[in-house]
């Protein structure tokens, strides 16, 4: 099984750009709050 801890700003940032919201992501990992703010303030990416 991949370690999602290692990548969770890949993870985070690719749950997002698909709409999932932010609230749902920190409701699924409370321990990863505040990678769910870090990803929120960064730009989008296309793609």
């Amino acid at each position: 099984m991949t370690d999602l801890t290692a990548r969770r700003p890949d993870v985070l940032r690719r749950l997002l750009d698909r709409g999932v919201p932010a609230g749902t992501l920190q409701a699924l990992f409370p321990d990863w709050g505040p990678f769910v703010d870090a990803a929120l303030s960064e730009p989008a990416q296309a793609g």
